[in-house]
């Protein structure tokens, strides 16, 4: 069964939990009677029947034709007596939601994870809750007595009152990293002593004031994914929020099959690297402290730190890897930092960088 709402998008599909987002600068023509504002949301094109936009107790009553109408996070705009909407334009700010598009499982609430609105992530770690009808943990942990206990969220992140409470004054090891899409590639250690930090001495590690995972290139700590998270050949989008510690040769990912490699290497040489399909590119400039670092894979890559996109690029061979791990290339060039997010595209979402971006950005605010 696919959504009814959009006609130029019919292939949006009821496992989504059956929504149609109607993203910034996007127009459509609907026919739906209720919508919920997903974040603080300005509309240029509102027009239907006579309806109300309930917002913090404030009406808006006409027969709808307005025009830069500007919606609170949580606010519904509704279609009484059974009147439909004709045509919405969402200006800025984030996505709207067709709430009787549902046509099986649950409505969504005021919440809306990155991968709701960028769906079809080819794998996803992140300590924040990313996707609605994620009802999986965030982390595994284990503690110094080897004991181990699935950590959640609270409020759409990590939950860490019941991880200082399992942990106690001890240290935190993440044994997994949930994959939060819907592909179940978990990211994971078996090794207690190559497993990396989320606290230390009673403490959550944190970057910005946001629970991070601690590698350490002295401890050899990584996690190792489940399985290559891409189809051979094509183009792919690898985006990371790290804390790069090292001067020289710290590994954040390494993705590859027997084919085609997809990295990301800080400072080899004093310079970046990022490796795409055996050949990548050197990127002038050191990358020291927290980043927002966007790779886009093609014949070569194309990248961004903290939005900016990298220049003087040359190409760089790379040889071929098997290794499929977060925190080093296999069983070395170790990262020495911490690590917040990954995720990961089978495509080329450049057109969505910017959106994505701004969405963790947001919430991190590193830049």
């Amino acid at each position: 069964m696919v959504n009814p709402i959009n006609n130029d998008d019919a292939a949006l599909m009821l496992s989504k939990f059956g929504t149609k987002y109607l993203a910034e600068g996007e127009h459509t023509d609907v026919s739906a009677s209720q919508f919920v504002a997903q974040a603080a949301t300005t509309l240029t094109v509102l027009t239907g029947g006579d309806a109300a936009i309930s917002d913090n107790n404030k009406d808006y009553l006409a027969s709808m034709s307005l025009g830069s109408v500007e919606l609170k996070a949580g606010a519904l705009i509704v279609a009484p007596n059974g009147e439909l909407f004709k045509s919405i334009t969402v200006a800025t700010g984030g996505a709207l939601v067709a709430y009787n598009s549902v046509i099986e499982g649950v409505k969504p609430g005021s919440f809306v994870g990155l991968l709701d609105t960028y769906p079809d992530a080819a794998a996803a770690y992140s300590l924040r809750k990313l996707r609605t009808d994620y009802s999986g943990s965030a982390i595994r942990v284990r503690r110094a007595d080897n004991t181990e206990q699935d950590i959640g969220f609270v409020n759409n992140v990590l939950d860490t009152a019941s991880l200082l409470s399992f942990v106690g004054s001890g240290d935190g090891f993440v044994a997994t990293w949930y994959d939060q899409s819907s592909e179940g590639n978990n990211s994971t250690q078996s090794l207690a002593t190559s497993q990396p930090l989320i606290s230390g001495a009673g403490e959550i590690v944190s970057e910005n004031g946001k629970p991070a995972i601690e590698f350490s290139a002295p401890f050899q700590r990584n996690l190792n994914l489940n399985n290559f998270p891409f189809t051979s050949g094509g183009e792919k989008t690898v985006i990371i929020l790290a804390n790069n510690t090292e001067t020289q040769d710290s590994n954040a990912y390494n993705l590859a099959d027997s084919s085609d490699i997809y990295a990301l290497t800080y400072n080899r040489s004093g310079n970046n690297t990022y490796s795409a399909l055996g050949a990548g590119s050197k990127v002038g400039g050191n990358v020291v402290n927290q980043s927002l670092i966007s790779s886009f894979y093609k014949s070569t890559t194309q990248s961004f730190v903290d939005s900016v996109e990298s220049t003087n690029t040359t190409n760089l061979a790379r040889a071929n890897f098997n290794d499929n791990t977060i925190g080093s290339r296999g069983s070395s060039y170790y990262h020495s930092g911490t690590i917040q997010e990954v995720i990961i595209y089978d495509s080329n979402k450049l057109t969505d960088r910017s959106a994505i971006e701004t969405n963790i950005n947001n919430f991190y605010s590193i830049y």
